[in-house]
């Protein structure tokens, strides 16, 4: 019953982005990028 509950959890969508694309000026940074981010999903960070 518990692993039931935590499949639910994890399934659930939090962030959904789809064909998303960025310019800064004339240089393109992203193009037709998707992404799905789900509930109890670990997502790392990159500072740069």
């Amino acid at each position: 019953m518990g692993n039931d509950n935590q499949k639910n959890t994890a399934e659930k969508l939090v962030i959904s982005m789809r064909g998303v694309s960025k310019w800064f000026g004339s240089f393109q940074v992203l193009e037709d990028i998707n992404l799905s981010v789900r509930q109890g999903d670990l997502w790392p960070v990159w500072l740069g």
